[in-house]
């Protein structure tokens, strides 16, 4: 899409509709939105194709005339060939276009159950972010209530984070509460028993006793949805950071993805977190308004995304699936600026050349950074999609939302899919701002450089999920993960050798794809250092052995040693627990519900 000025002549393009074949000379388009067939020949059809981006008449009358057999110089008859299609409703201006967009109706005003912070062994970190939110209701207000859910292991960090949390209330305009772990484990076990849903839900809520691998925050992804319930809200990470910036290409316009993702790395933490404007109005209030409304609310001059017939010319709406009005912004997503924190390295080498020059031009600049990049990662504009690997900022959790696995990583990349999956209509909405990201020191991920790429069990689960989506017809999302359930349990209830070949094809591909996109990037690359090139060059040859060799697929933290079988059964036992536990979610939604208030006055910190 374009930002340039008003256009003076008029746009056309052709809707998004289908077709099929009637022989070989005629074809039946079909336009939903008009719910209106058209019998056309075959060479109109053809024409049409060509027709996909908002382009003045004339610029389509010229390439239909270079691009179809027997057109050159027939400008005039394929003119009238048009302007008949405009009077039929198969060709669009882009006035129409963008006032049939945003002519939805309004959606009621949803309650705010406030903000939610994942906390874990890290007092340093959450006494920066509670410093940060409280500058920011100095300069803005209090978006809401703050929630920490404390996933400490060591009681001294729960301590720490108790009295941190005292001060903090003191100054916070609105309530503060601390789900300890003694809380958290006493609600699980009655809201378990009270479900009957005692296994499944313990795990969900408490994880697996036996379970030896990596960790994440999946326990505390659930209980949080569980708190929260009914409302939309803000999570943050306790080693996020505000103020939020804008990109500094940022332009607060709707883009397809290919334009408006636009990374930058930096020499240095500081310069990372450094970068950019701060917003000059509150972005927390901006990703609340956006969260829960239909998108065509939001698009258009005076509205937050800027969206008009000045703007769209190139846009292809039969490329844009999620560009309609209806559309139900289900969640938000900023950028983040400092540490990457990514469990992998291989997405450095998709950078754009001109996103990686802050780390890669030059050789001790890229030896100092290259286990633990810093980066802004997100969009300059706004961008819509399905899928998405980092946690959202702002959740619309007004109606039934997933659980999601509480095994290992890549826990946020699965609850976005599920919960994208739970409505046909849900969009994640990209907003051209980030998050500060300041982990604790010490990430270090320049082994990786030497090992093919490992994905977790829960993205495995994720690509899954995309792929079931599109076939998913029912209204309720407990009737949708009921399905997908079933799907998964057919999955896993395949032989062992079944399963295992599943899982070396699914490894197969990904690393397929990966050394596809390596070679690309090596072909392109033109100024990165030498050591860049090098660790490019690696990982292309294990991930090219890695599918010669076809061993047994290890997943993230597995034991070099890990046999086929050991992969087949960690596998089947985690998709088992998420089967469960999705079919155990809707009756823990509702006592959740229930216990909502009294939960939340056991965890009050008193100011």
């Amino acid at each position: 899409m374009s930002s340039t000025p008003a256009q003076t002549v008029p746009l056309y393009a052709v809707v998004d509709g289908r077709s099929a074949a009637l022989g070989p000379d005629e074809v039946v388009f079909y336009d939903p939105v008009l719910d209106r067939s058209h019998v056309m020949a075959t060479p109109v059809v053809q024409a049409l194709d060509l027709c996909r981006e908002f382009q003045p008449l004339d610029v389509h009358v010229q390439r239909i005339c270079e691009r179809l057999p027997n057109m050159a110089g027939q400008q005039a008859a394929v003119k009238r060939v048009l302007e008949n299609l405009v009077a039929r409703g198969c060709l669009v201006t882009d006035d129409a276009f963008v006032r049939t967009l945003s002519d939805v109706p309004g959606v009621g005003r949803l309650s705010t159950a406030g903000i939610f912070i994942r906390a874990c062994d890290r007092p340093e970190q959450l006494e920066r972010l509670l410093a940060s939110l409280i500058e920011h209701q100095a300069r803005f207000s209090a978006p809401g209530t703050l929630v920490v859910v404390d996933d400490s292991k060591r009681p001294e960090s729960v301590e720490r984070h108790a009295a941190l949390l005292a001060t903090f209330a003191r100054q916070w305009n609105d309530s503060t509460h601390h789900v300890t772990p003694s809380l958290w484990r006493n609600w699980a076990e009655a809201w378990s028993e009270q479900t009957g849903q005692g296994v499944a839900l313990r795990r969900m809520l408490l994880g697996d006793a036996s379970y030896r691998g990596p960790r994440g925050g999946g326990e505390g992804r659930n209980l949080i949805t569980l708190l929260a319930a009914g409302g939309k809200y803000l999570l943050f990470d306790d080693d996020h950071l505000l103020p939020m910036r804008r990109h500094p290409g940022a332009q607060d316009l709707l883009a397809p993805p290919a334009m408006g993702w636009a990374p930058i790395t930096f020499a240095s933490m500081d310069e990372a977190l450094a970068q950019g404007d701060e917003c000059s109005s509150d972005p927390l209030a901006l990703h609340l308004d956006l969260c829960g409304r239909r998108l065509g609310e939001c698009l258009g001059e005076g509205r937050p995304v800027g969206f008009s017939a000045h703007n769209i010319r190139g846009l292809a709406p039969s490329r844009e699936p999620l560009l309609r009005g209806e559309s139900r912004i289900l969640l938000t997503q900023h950028g983040h600026r400092g540490g990457s924190c990514s469990a992998g390295i291989s997405w450095l080498f998709m950078l754009p050349e001109g996103a990686r020059q802050g780390y890669a031009a030059d050789s001790a600049r890229y030896q100092a950074l290259r286990g633990d990049v810093p980066v802004w990662f997100g969009t300059s504009h706004y961008v819509l999609d399905r899928s998405g690997r980092f946690p959202p900022l702002a959740i619309d959790n007004s109606r039934l939302m997933p659980c999601t696995s509480p095994y290992g990583r890549g826990e946020d990349a699965l609850f976005n899919s599920l919960a994208l999956a739970s409505d046909a209509k849900a969009v994640q909405l990209h907003l051209p701002m980030s998050v500060g990201h300041k982990p604790e020191a010490g990430r270090d991920r320049s082994a990786l450089f030497a090992a093919p790429h490992r994905p977790e069990v829960s993205s495995c689960l994720s690509d899954l999920v995309d792929e079931l989506a599109p076939s998913l017809y029912g209204e309720h999302a407990s009737k949708r993960f009921s399905v997908l359930s079933a799907s998964m349990r057919d999955l896993i209830d395949a032989s062992d050798s079944g399963l295992l070949s599943y899982l070396r094809t699914y490894f197969t591909h990904r690393r397929s794809l990966l050394v596809e996109n390596l070679k690309r990037t090596a072909s392109q690359a033109t100024n990165a250092c030498s050591e860049w090139q090098q660790d490019l060059r690696s990982q292309l040859e294990v991930n090219a052995r890695a599918i010669v060799e076809r061993g047994a697929p290890r997943f993230q933290g597995m034991a070099e040693n890990a046999t086929g079988q050991d992969c087949v059964e960690r596998f089947r036992r985690e998709v088992e627990s998420l089967a469960d536990g999705l079919d155990a979610w809707p009756a823990a939604w509702e006592v959740a519900i229930e216990r909502q208030a009294k939960c939340l006055e056991q965890s009050r910190v008193t100011a």
